[in-house]
């Protein structure tokens, strides 16, 4: 859709349309961005665990974090249309399906976010000792 239209000219709503459209653009390409990162702190979770372990562990290791991660992606897909699909009441949706393209990015950084905190905390509650 071209701004300069030769039967008639650019109206306030076409150029509201246009905006909308590459806010939606800009929100899916930060929250695809922001996931990855999450991704790759996750990989640095584990690198961490695995290298300040014994070697024989670090399979171990890495198969729990894989697991967790997994299991928690796993619950997520399941339990997001219910809190972000359409909703007759507002509580809880009745209808999973039907989501845009932002919802599936924004599931997809929750998610992420998701299955890191359920497993950075691992590194954590293994090495630390109350006394």
């Amino acid at each position: 859709m071209s701004l300069v239209n030769a039967t008639r000219p650019a109206t306030p709503e076409d150029l509201l349309a246009r905006v909308n459209g590459f806010a939606a653009d800009v929100e899916i390409g930060w929250l695809l961005l922001s996931a990855s990162l999450v991704m790759f702190m996750q990989a640095g979770f584990v690198t961490l665990e695995a290298g300040s372990s014994r070697l024989q562990h670090s399979a171990a290791i890495v198969l729990k974090y894989i697991t967790v991660y997994l299991f928690t992606m796993i619950v997520f897909l399941l339990t997001f249309p219910f809190s972000f699909g359409k909703s007759d009441a507002g509580f809880v949706a009745t209808e999973p399906l039907g989501f845009s393209s932002v919802t599936y990015a924004l599931w997809f950084f929750q998610s992420h976010v998701a299955g890191t905190s359920t497993t950075g905390k691992n590194y954590l509650f293994s090495r630390s000792h109350l006394s």
